[in-house]
């Protein structure tokens, strides 16, 4: 319900009754985030992130946008149902 919570953005007050959906979320969205950039970007990441830039300058540098872009591409993904494997 709103206000309580999203999967992506603010995990925390759902992961002590919903920690499934949490790291469902966090799976499906590292694996659009390896598809979509590849493996490469995904080292650079967390290469900038071992030298102590935070998560979000990170992120920027090693993908050319910011964090939140992400995940909103990432909720059109699964909004128009590209997630669902091929039938």
């Amino acid at each position: 319900t709103a206000g309580e919570g999203d999967p992506l953005s603010s995990p925390g007050p759902l992961f002590r009754d919903h920690y499934d959906s949490v790291y469902g979320a966090a799976h499906r969205a590292f694996e659009f985030l390896l598809a979509r950039y590849g493996e490469a970007r995904v080292r650079l990441l967390l290469e900038r992130m071992q030298g102590g830039r935070v998560f979000a300058d990170a992120f920027q540098e090693a993908f050319g946008l910011p964090e939140r872009a992400f995940v909103d591409d990432f909720r059109r993904y699964v909004v128009w149902q590209g997630w669902r494997p091929a039938r």
